[in-house]
């Protein structure tokens, strides 16, 4: 009675029940018209730019220069030394053939054949 409840007390005109609304009409597909005025308008953009891009394929630019790359220099300079490095592969692989060629050597070029297990005990 001290007016403090944990649920509230129930009113006396309790609010209606919401009411249901009518069916909401499916969406109908866009109608022959509009796409028609949709290709209108496409085909009008299309027909005003046509005589810009014969005119830029005409004429020439005035400041172009025949031979002349645009294209950074980076690329130039990776390039080169991409085929620098190539060129050192041999170069650089040599130690590794004549530590082969000497490994060859010593064991006879019995390595891989059928005397290969021989050639282990006659070492011992």
């Amino acid at each position: 009675p001290d007016g403090s409840h944990a649920l509230p007390l129930p009113q006396k005109n309790p609010p209606p029940p919401p009411t249901l609304s009518p069916p909401k009409q499916p969406q109908q597909p866009p109608s022959l018209e509009r796409w028609a005025q949709w290709g209108t308008a496409t085909a009008a953009v299309v027909a005003a730019n046509i005589p810009q891009v014969v005119y830029a394929a005409i004429m020439p630019d005035d400041d172009y220069e025949y031979g002349k790359v645009d294209a950074p220099i980076g690329i130039a300079v990776a390039g080169g030394l991409l085929a620098i490095l190539t060129a050192a592969v041999p170069v650089l692989l040599r130690p590794g053939e004549e530590a082969l060629e000497e490994m060859r050597e010593n064991e006879g070029y019995t390595f891989g054949s059928k005397d290969s297990s021989n050639t282990l005990n006659k070492k011992r």
